[in-house]
């Protein structure tokens, strides 16, 4: 089976790419230059490196690159979820998922027929959009893993949960294929930090 964390690595390389960036542009390219700079400033904890990344001494892509990389952290460290009983359980755990996202991401969550989660797909990254994001990317997994069901899941990195009416079209455009391909689509969130709104709970799937 495919690896189910691998929505993690989806933006991972972006996230310590950006960090490196920020550490050469105070002239650190090697552990040993890194040693040497955190023990001239006092620095001998993580708690104390994330405390200087967040000061105005940093360069800002390396305060960036630090905020981005404790977000990760801070996702990965929740317990793994095999099976859901509910909408606000499983819309909670994908808000979860996709906390730290600094671009918009749309996931998928794949199950069988008892609901167990089979596998977890992002989808892409970008704006929602009819033409960037087509039925045929989501149901060619589905197939792929032998899907009973799937959920879909998109951040607003705005924060707003406010479904705009690309979301709502797209929306509707997957329902219709899921009709057709009999596949069931459960339902339809957009997530920020920490919370969430469900399609189905608000009657628009």
């Amino acid at each position: 089976m495919e690896n189910t964390n691998q929505y993690l690595l989806s933006n991972d390389e972006e996230i310590i790419n950006t960090f490196i960036k920020g550490l050469q542009e105070i002239n650190i390219t090697t552990f040993e230059q890194l040693r040497l700079e955190c023990k001239a400033r006092n620095i001998t904890t993580f708690t104390d490196f994330f405390e200087y990344t967040r000061s105005h001494e940093a360069p800002e892509t390396l305060s960036l690159g630090a905020e981005l990389l404790l977000n990760r952290v801070k996702a990965i460290k929740r317990e793994k979820m095999e099976s859901f009983c509910s909408s606000s359980q499983i819309g909670y755990y994908l808000s979860n998922v996709l906390s730290g996202c600094y671009q918009e991401h749309l996931m998928a969550v794949y199950v069988d027929v008892k609901n167990k989660i089979i596998a977890e797909k992002v989808i892409f990254k970008g704006t929602l959009n009819q033409a960037i994001i087509h039925p045929r990317d989501i149901f060619r997994w589905a197939i792929i893993y032998n899907a009973a069901g799937f959920f879909l899941a998109h951040n607003h990195p705005s924060e707003d949960l406010t479904p705009s009416e690309q979301d709502i079209q797209v929306t509707k455009k997957i329902s219709s294929v899921s009709e057709c391909m009999g596949i069931r689509f459960l339902d339809h969130f957009i997530v920020n930090t920490g919370n969430y709104l469900s399609f189905k709970e608000m009657e628009l799937l």
